[in-house]
């Protein structure tokens, strides 16, 4: 399953405009490697420091797209003529609205997680928890690209009932764009420590990782779940939102759980998936199974 848009799918979530050529027909996909065009799928050219999609629109056409969403230009030099152009603002953050719209039409409960360690394990051991109540679809990170956990949400299947989104970040706004996209009604951190620990540090670090925070939904029901117990992170989260919103780790909401279970990303996955409902003798037989399998393969 890959999401799928038309031409006023197009313009309307990201703000296009057909610029030339005819009005294409049906839906494509969002594609921006040309190895991966299929014909009819939508071209999305971005720009880097290496290379600007915009000297690859000829090829997108030849290889089959129904027309490419480009950055808005004077002149498209290397587009042939004819070939359907919808400009927008920013390719990148077009990609970002698309993929909003394609959440909110599937309408999963939406987790994101972050920090700056546990949050992958964190995210593996939420999906098997919530896969016991939900159809869970997980978008991870590939490398330091954040296009691979985008172009995932696009895969996500129309009947997904739970969304688990990873963020990382390099740079300041990272976090926010695809947070912002997404609205989570749970967001998680981790941990967000700098390997160099120091106040100044830290604080860079809590300032990086706690941008989910500011993402999170505007719903009564919306919880920021944060396992790092630095006071630079919990001064952010507290100064970003109210404490019924604020669920921190502490050694008194784990002191029912084994000794094992403060850990962060098995203290992340218990809470959320008690957020989401899932009864307590549910979640100790998943665990207990878990650590039954990882005594068998050690």
């Amino acid at each position: 399953m890959v999401a799928k848009f038309s031409l006023d799918d197009v313009c309307l979530s990201a703000g296009g405009v057909l610029i030339q050529g005819e009005r294409p027909e049906g839906k494509g996909a969002i594609v921006y490697s040309l190895e991966k065009i299929r014909p009819g799928d939508w071209f999305i050219a971005f720009s880097d420091s290496i290379k600007d999609g915009h000297d690859e629109l000829k090829e997108a056409s030849e290889r089959g797209a129904c027309g490419a969403i480009v950055k808005r230009r004077s002149r498209y030099a290397y587009a042939p003529q004819g070939f359907p152009l919808v400009a927008v603002s920013d390719t990148r953050t077009a990609y970002f609205d698309l993929i909003g719209s394609y959440c909110k039409w599937v309408k999963p409960r939406v987790i994101g997680v972050t920090g700056t360690s546990g949050r992958r394990s964190a995210i593996f051991l939420m999906a098997h928890l919530l896969r016991e109540k939900y159809s869970v679809h997980v978008s991870l990170v590939q490398g330091l690209n954040w296009m691979g956990c985008a172009e995932s949400i696009l895969e996500m299947p129309e009947k997904s009932e739970v969304l688990i989104f990873e963020a990382q970040a390099i740079e300041r706004g990272e976090i926010a764009q695809i947070g912002g996209a997404l609205e989570p009604e749970i967001a998680v951190i981790t941990e967000c420590r700098h390997p160099l620990s120091s106040a100044s540090r830290d604080r860079a670090m809590a300032e990086l990782y706690c941008e989910i925070l500011e993402t999170l939904s505007l719903e009564d029901k919306a919880r920021a779940v944060i396992f790092d117990d630095s006071s630079a992170a919990r001064e952010r989260a507290r100064e970003i939102l109210s404490p019924e919103h604020l669920i921190l780790h502490s050694q008194s909401n784990t002191e029912d759980l084994d000794a094992s279970l403060t850990e962060s990303e098995i203290w992340s996955a218990v809470q959320v998936a008690q957020l989401l409902g899932l009864e307590e003798n549910i979640i100790k037989e998943v665990l207990a199974e878990l650590c039954s399998e990882e005594q068998v393969n050690a």
